[in-house]
């Protein structure tokens, strides 16, 4: 995992790239200052500071003080933190996105293996839409990102459009497997993931017998990558989308056309493994 702060209390007053940000509730582009769902746009007030944006990206909740630590707890196996964000109690966000809701985030480590579980409950009377992404930010210590290799186990990859948001258009995948880092970067999505017997996808980045896994649960449809050419030997993102085939914007409805009716709860997984363990 990259996170460049000496420590939290760092990486409160100065946020920076890294760790596990969670995008919620849409990840991605909105391809303008409002989204749509059940029929109607819904237009965001861009005058309460907390949407900003031409084209509003990632939702609202990355740097958020709002969450509370509801369990904390350890065993000679795993130790495991609980924490939950109440959506629906501050105005200025259900005036952003009217949809009373509720997080429940769980991260356990275990035998060197950090698993990231999140609940979403729909506390409205209509279906919500949402679209969650997870932006996990990982490293192999001390070997240069030009020796790296990444696997992706994607069949289809989506074609970007204007300013990398979807247009529909998709391809099959064209990228070689391991696909090599040096002299090359990437910013795209990719979708119809291979799975295991479990319904997870299992992505990595590799270098000789160093290797860090990342495994994304069966709810999770889509994979943004994004490699930068980065001095610092890094990849600033390996993303696990849960949406409905990334945010295909075929027209300019794409929210209500993604969102789907999450019941009264919606749940998904991403596991990360380091990279001195084997697959």
């Amino acid at each position: 995992m990259y996170f460049p702060s000496a420590d939290l209390s760092e990486h409160v007053k100065s946020p920076k790239l890294g760790g596990i940000p969670l995008l919620a509730p849409w990840a991605d582009l909105l391809d303008e200052q409002a989204f749509w769902a059940n029929g109607k746009r819904y237009g965001f007030n861009m005058s309460l500071g907390n949407v900003r944006g031409v084209m509003p990206g990632h939702g609202f909740l990355i740097n958020s003080p709002l969450w509370e630590i509801t369990e904390v707890a350890a065993d000679s196996q795993s130790a495991h933190l609980t924490s939950r964000f109440q959506f629906w109690k501050y105005p200025d966000l259900m005036a952003q996105w009217p949809f009373a809701q509720e997080y429940e985030m769980t991260y356990r480590l275990t035998n060197g293996e950090l698993e990231v579980k999140l609940a979403v409950t729909n506390l409205s009377t209509e279906s919500m839409p949402i679209v969650l992404g997870f932006h996990p930010y990982f490293q192999i210590p001390d070997v240069p990102r030009d020796e790296w290799t990444a696997h992706i186990p994607a069949r289809i990859h989506v074609t970007p459009g204007e300013h990398n948001i979807p247009t529909g258009e998709m391809r099959p995948m064209d990228l070689p497997d391991p696909y090599p880092l040096k002299g090359n970067k990437l910013d795209e999505g990719f979708t119809d993931l291979v799975r295991d017997d479990q319904g997870r996808a299992h992505f990595n980045i590799k270098s000789g017998d160093k290797m860090v896994e990342v495994l994304i649960g069966p709810k999770y449809t889509v994979a943004t990558i994004w490699l930068t050419q980065q001095v610092a030997p890094f990849i600033r993102h390996l993303d696990a989308l849960s949406k409905p085939p990334l945010n295909l914007k075929i027209d300019r409805h794409f929210v209500e056309h993604l969102a789907t009716d999450i019941g009264r709860m919606a749940v998904a997984g991403l596991n990360a493994r380091d990279p001195d363990r084997s697959s």
